[in-house]
């Protein structure tokens, strides 16, 4: 494996370290922060692991895009603040998970079935697979709310703008359908200029 393979998940996680440094430094140290902060970006490492184990590539760019909302999600969302600051930073979030994990299902899709199949059937497994893992985000934080008392699914700010609280789930599944409809825009339109984004993709899954 070359080293540029490992460069993003490390870039990323020494981000994370250097931006955990500087809130415990600036605000105080938190365990929970440092967990979520350098655990999920340590995480990352799980990609060169997988591309180990199952001999396949994964595109650099997905590589970077996960890292890019990682970032995004749990340094600048989390500990940061950021929810709280950017009124639409949880709405920008959901949306760019809708099209970074659909972008991930084609891949699959790709790996399993090759680029020249029926697209119906890819539209499908894309639009499954993206709404699965977006209800798995938001089983994800409901424990997290549970077991460490958070309120990442904003039931408080829900119940204090007389809402109910499954709204911001629903919402938050919504927008993430409209990040993979985001997806299949691009698909059109990258197919129009002759696929060159997915051809991209399914050559660098063909590399050995």
């Amino acid at each position: 494996m070359s080293l540029k393979r490992l460069a993003i998940p490390a870039i990323g996680f020494i981000a994370a370290v250097i931006c955990f440094a500087i809130h415990s430094i600036v605000d105080c140290f938190s365990f929970l922060t440092m967990v979520q902060s350098v655990g999920s970006h340590a995480l990352l490492f799980l990609i060169p692991l997988y591309e180990i184990l199952f001999k396949k590539k994964f595109p650099l760019v997905l590589t970077g895009i996960i890292t890019f909302h990682i970032f995004c999600c749990v340094v600048l969302g989390s500990v940061f603040n950021f929810y709280d600051l950017i009124s639409w930073w949880d709405i920008y979030l959901h949306g760019f998970f809708g099209l970074a994990i659909s972008f991930i299902a084609y891949y699959f899709f790709v790996i399993c079935h090759g680029k020249k199949t029926n697209e119906f059937l890819m539209s499908t497994y894309v639009v499954g697979f993206g709404m699965g893992f977006g209800a798995l985000w938001e089983i994800f934080e409901y424990l997290g709310d549970t077991w460490f008392d958070l309120d990442s699914q904003r039931v408080q700010e829900s119940i204090g703008l007389g809402k109910s609280p499954v709204a911001d789930t629903m919402e938050d599944l919504m927008i993430t359908l409209v990040g993979i409809a985001v997806f299949f825009i691009i698909y059109i339109i990258d197919k129009k200029r002759n696929s060159k984004l997915m051809n991209s993709i399914a050559k660098e899954i063909e590399e050995k």
